[in-house]
């Protein structure tokens, strides 16, 4: 896929991915603060959750498919 190493880019050393992490991590702390027992919040928690976590995966899913290059 790639010709040399050279054209290879490690996602997780992209500022956007990191950034994309640290809103996870964020996020799930506000999540983490949701009681469990009620169920619209906790619905509403997974879909934050999701979104949080679909941002580093669309960072390392664009640079394993060769959309980000140095």
């Amino acid at each position: 896929m790639f010709e040399d190493d050279d054209d290879f880019i490690d996602p997780k050393t992209l500022p956007i991915y990191q950034k994309g992490k640290e809103i996870f991590d964020t996020v799930k702390q506000i999540c983490d603060l949701i009681p469990e027992d009620n169920e619209e919040l906790v619905f509403t928690q997974s879909i934050m959750l999701e979104d949080a976590m679909m941002l580093t995966v669309k960072v390392a899913g664009a640079t394993g498919a060769g959309a980000l290059r140095h």
